[in-house]
């Protein structure tokens, strides 16, 4: 039996279905803590903005030419076209 929930989080949104797929896939990684051991640390936002040094990163992983990212903003929308790309 669990007692807890994970609360404002549309779990059918296509930028949760992104976010989902790129961690399954390796290439996102659920934030943690040093020791590896905590995963609860920080959430994955996806409207925050987004650098062009996390674009890079993330498309290398991907094995991606990062420049067709380059007028993405939101962290959203750039895991919804990463994972459209590599489907």
């Amino acid at each position: 039996m669990h007692n807890w929930k994970i609360t404002g989080v549309d779990t059918h949104s296509s930028e949760h279905k992104a976010v989902v797929d790129l961690v399954n896939k390796g290439i996102l990684e659920i934030p943690k803590t040093e020791d590896g051991k905590y995963t609860n640390i920080a959430s994955i936002n996806t409207k925050d903005s987004i650098t062009k040094e996390e674009i890079v990163a993330l498309s290398q992983k991907a094995n991606i030419n990062p420049n067709q990212f380059n007028h993405v903003k939101r962290k959203g929308e750039f895991y919804k076209k990463l994972s459209r790309i590599i489907k």
